[in-house]
């Protein structure tokens, strides 16, 4: 019986470090840099996101860019929802690529931890070269690690009751 219950542990143990592409979402709103915020603004409410992704066209999805709702408040600090002003294009808001944190769909679960505990973002963007495959959020890498806890659990209560 310990061996079966330390190979099943082994199994769940190799389980631990999974790849991003194994938990991230596939299901994120882009817009484009000439998008109007206002418009980038109501998509992420509307699928209660925190930001947008920009990309350079829906079909190739180079990524430019993020516009998140700390990046939109920049419309209340410059008064511009008071006034006629559309506010603008996204571009004028966005966090460009070279300031944001990517990963590959073959990242840790580790290093996307470390990042997110190193930087203040709630997503990260998943690349291939230049274009966006997915997002990992905070969300998901705590999911991933609170299913291991699980199984984990699971397998302690199944190894305690077969003595």
């Amino acid at each position: 019986m310990v061996a079966s219950y330390q190979g099943k542990l082994q199994s769940v143990t190799r389980e631990s470090y999974p790849h991003v592409e194994q938990f991230m979402s596939r299901s994120f709103v882009t817009v484009t840099p000439d998008t109007d915020i206002y418009l980038a603004m109501d998509l992420i409410l509307g699928r209660s996101s925190s930001a947008a992704m920009v990309v350079d066209s829906e079909k190739d999805r180079n990524l430019l860019g993020i516009v998140s709702e700390k990046d939109m408040l920049r419309i209340v600090t410059q008064n511009s929802y008071e006034n006629e002003s559309h506010g603008g294009p996204v571009s004028l808001f966005m966090t460009e690529h070279d300031k944001i944190i990517s990963v590959t769909p073959h990242t840790g679960l580790n290093e996307v931890a470390q990042h997110f505990l190193d930087y203040p973002f709630k997503k990260i963007p998943v690349l291939e070269d230049t274009r966006l495959v997915g997002i990992v959020r905070r969300w998901d890498v705590l999911r991933v690690v609170c299913d291991f806890h699980k199984k984990r659990l699971k397998y302690m209560k199944q190894a305690a009751t077969s003595h």
